[in-house]
């Protein structure tokens, strides 16, 4: 049977970054004290948090949705370990222990949190999307991809490693937390610029190194190596085991308990000097100039760009999206409401989107 394709917009959306944007808010509203744990009671903000990103949700819907259904809640995997971790096992490394320090109780904010979004997959018209070993940005750029030659498809999202996105048509990118749309242009460059800065210069915020970082020894280092008779070179250097770097590293800074001494002395290079590799079209020859700007160059290309992806991941993205089939009915609703009225989301029952009281939603939907 042939299906006629709606002419509706897909709209992707980063629930990790709506998550902590409105986490943080609702904390700055109530003002929280923390207890004698030093962590704040989850009882005084959840709430206003739920509340939050259930009013973002809506306002999307509202926005932006022209039938039911267009929302899709990308979710980052918590079960496996990334699959980026593989290619650089320091990716986004520092972010566990910084949350543990944190005043924020981050263990019950995501019980809350995972309790909420199997409301919204269990009650409401919209898919939840997650998948094993995969972030949040691998369902957008796996399903934009896909799905931007047959619909215009909205990223919700925040995080510049999404504008990669629109060099396919149909791609349009809103940041919740700039409230604006985003482009290459409003990034400082065209397409070529951006994807051509990510990589050299990698993700200070996932902790993605410079091309050039990493790539000549300190004088103080080099003296080391050579005073114990480590006779490697930077690149022999790069190529030994993790525990016999960090074996030598940890007896250099013995030396000087109160003073780390850097191993690296990484050159300055920033956006200026990428400019002009760009305008010189002289990228190739730069990466080449030095065998580990080239290795860290390829390393940066498959944890930032989505054709890297891999692509037992994108098939299982796309998978999941198709066979999710969501029927709401005056049960789902009234369970809806029900969890809402128990935890202090009551104003939100009287508002729910019209396509939350009744309609099914099936693969046909999507053909």
């Amino acid at each position: 049977m042939k299906h006629t394709k709606r002419c509706n917009n897909m709209i992707l959306v980063d629930f990790s970054g709506i998550l902590f944007q409105n986490l943080f808010a609702s904390i700055s509203m109530v003002k929280p004290k923390p207890q004698e744990n030093g962590k704040y009671n989850i009882n005084d903000f959840i709430h206003v948090t739920k509340g939050l990103i259930l009013s973002t949700l809506f306002d999307l819907q509202t926005k932006y949705s022209i039938s039911k259904g267009d929302i899709v809640i990308c979710l980052d995997d918590s079960t496996k370990q990334n699959w980026r971790r593989s290619i650089l096992p320091s990716y986004k490394s520092s972010r566990k222990s910084a949350r543990e320090e944190s005043e924020i109780p981050f263990d019950e904010v995501f019980k809350h949190v995972d309790e909420f979004l199997e409301q919204l997959r269990t009650n409401t018209p919209w898919k939840v999307i997650s998948v094993p070993s995969a972030e949040a940005d691998d369902v957008i750029l796996c399903l934009a991809k896909q799905y931007s030659y047959r619909e215009p498809v909205l990223i919700v999202s925040s995080d510049k490693d999404m504008i990669q996105a629109q060099k396919r048509p149909n791609v349009t990118q809103y940041s919740p937390l700039l409230k604006k749309f985003i482009t290459p242009e409003t990034k400082g460059g065209n397409m070529e610029f951006w994807l051509a800065e990510h990589i050299l210069l990698g993700d200070v915020a996932d902790e993605i190194p410079k091309v050039t970082d990493c790539t000549r020894f300190s004088d103080s280092f080099y003296k080391y190596l050579k005073e114990n008779n480590l006779n490697y070179t930077e690149e022999q250097y790069a190529e030994l085991s993790e525990s016999t770097r960090t074996s030598i590293e940890e007896n250099y800074n013995v030396l000087d308990r109160f003073n780390r001494k850097a191993i690296w002395k990484n050159p300055k290079f920033g956006p200026k000097a990428v400019q002009k590799l760009v305008d010189e079209n002289s990228i190739d020859t730069f990466v080449n100039s030095n065998p580990l700007y080239k290795k860290n160059f390829e390393r940066n290309k498959k944890l930032i760009i989505d054709d890297f992806i891999p692509s037992e991941i994108c098939n299982q993205c796309v998978t999941n999206y198709i066979s999710q089939t969501k029927t709401v009915n005056s049960r789902n609703t009234n369970a809806f409401k029900d969890y809402l009225s128990k935890n202090g989301l009551s104003q939100f029952t009287e508002t729910l989107p019209l396509n939350f009281v009744s309609g099914t939603i099936s693969i046909e939907d999507f053909l």
